[in-house]
């Protein structure tokens, strides 16, 4: 038996070795016993805006991920550098695995672009949780399709509204306009336009999106799923 982790990665196993048969698709889950707005204390929020320095009516963009660039950060500042809205940063949270010459190529388009004080980098965290639940908008804007899209799914988990490249898993998880948006791939145009589109939703609208986001991932995309499905085709 063979286990894909998305639809996506079942198509890529027929393509690559033509293997069709006995593939059995289990999605990843997510632990809403850690990703969950019920379970984020307040001194936990505290504690992250301090960390981004965030100020009265900021508006956040997360974009959790390593950072390589294949996860498209780069995508992510000219985007932000098109938009009319001021009171926002972007924030990149995730590890460097050493890339300084990366993130400095980074700091450097940012300086370019007069967006330098809009940007954030926040080292590896353990509480991705509170930075999630801070952010207006997480993206996901990685250039090669992710084979399932976990960020986007913790997003959803926290209620918020992810914004995804139209490619790989995020498809399976994104439905456009539902519990996110598929943008066009690498289109910084579109991504921005999108990015502000999501900025003006109404509260109202917001906490649709949460609702939908949130209810979709407990019926679906909950680890215990995963562990059960996974058990049960061994015991098979």
């Amino acid at each position: 038996a063979i286990i894909a982790i998305s639809k996506f990665i079942k198509q890529h196993i027929y393509g690559e070795y033509g293997i069709s048969k006995n593939i059995h698709v289990i999605p990843r889950g997510v632990n809403t016993n850690f990703f969950s707005p019920k379970k984020v204390s307040s001194a936990r929020l505290i504690n992250a805006a301090k960390k981004i320095g965030l100020e009265g009516n900021d508006q956040i963009i997360l974009l959790p991920g390593r950072l390589t660039n294949w996860k498209g950060h780069t995508l992510a500042i000219k985007a932000i550098s098109r938009l009319k809205v001021k009171n926002l940063k972007l924030v990149f949270i995730g590890d460097l695995q050493g890339r300084v010459k990366y993130k400095n190529e980074l700091i450097y388009l940012a300086n370019t672009l007069n967006i330098a004080d809009k940007v954030i980098f926040i080292n590896h965290t353990r509480d991705l949780p509170s930075y999630l639940m801070l952010s207006d908008i997480v993206l996901s804007c990685s250039t090669k399709p992710e084979a399932f899209g976990r960020t986007i799914l913790e997003a959803q988990a926290m209620g918020k509204p992810a914004i995804a490249f139209n490619h790989g898993g995020s498809v399976e998880l994104v439905n456009d306009n539902q519990n996110g948006t598929l943008c066009k791939v690498e289109d910084i145009d579109d991504l921005a336009i999108n990015i502000e589109k999501v900025l003006k939703l109404s509260l109202y609208k917001r906490k649709v999106l949460s609702k939908k986001s949130i209810s979709n991932v407990n019926k679906k995309y909950l680890t215990k799923f995963m562990c059960k499905k996974t058990l049960s085709l061994y015991i098979k």
